[in-house]
């Protein structure tokens, strides 16, 4: 009994120390993506794209790869476009964001890909089809890589 005990204690201690290693290092990403150049005096993009991750307060595994894979992604596939203050990442959570959720429709984990025009929201993609291809990573990131692509070209046409 004392060292089923003795397990079950280092496999709490270790879960509560990847929480919370993860959560300092989402924060780190937030704080980066909201410093990005090219945005307007408020922080907006005039003309690009959003990537929402939207998320539950409580994440699985399935979650939290989706999440990766996004952040990935954005991160070295669009480092030049993020760069440049055309693309920003955002985390919200759809229990504290409720306006964002509905706004999108958007009832648990998932990618949105919003198109920015002149500082306003010219259109969005919801990536549902995130879940199925969590199992297949290549082709997660590049489903995701085509939505940004897609919505960062558009806003370079007239």
């Amino acid at each position: 009994k004392t060292g089923i005990k003795n397990l079950l204690l280092v496999f709490v201690l270790v879960s509560i120390g990847y929480a919370l290693g993860k959560e300092v290092t989402l924060r780190s990403v937030q704080g980066q993506a909201a410093k990005q150049p090219g945005t307007s005096a408020n922080g907006q993009i005039m003309d690009g794209a959003i990537v929402y991750y939207m998320h539950q307060t409580i994440r699985c595994v399935t979650c939290n790869t989706i999440e990766k894979a996004a952040l990935e992604v954005v991160q070295k596939d669009f480092a030049a476009d993020s760069q440049a203050g055309h693309l920003r990442w955002q985390m919200a959570n759809l229990e504290k964001e409720e306006d964002l959720a509905k706004r999108y429709d958007v009832a648990s984990s998932t990618v949105v890909v919003v198109r920015i025009r002149d500082g306003k929201e010219a259109g969005f993609q919801k990536l549902d089809d995130t879940w199925t291809l969590t199992d297949q990573p290549e082709k997660l990131r590049e489903y995701i890589r085509k939505a940004v692509a897609a919505a960062l070209s558009q806003e370079t046409k007239p």
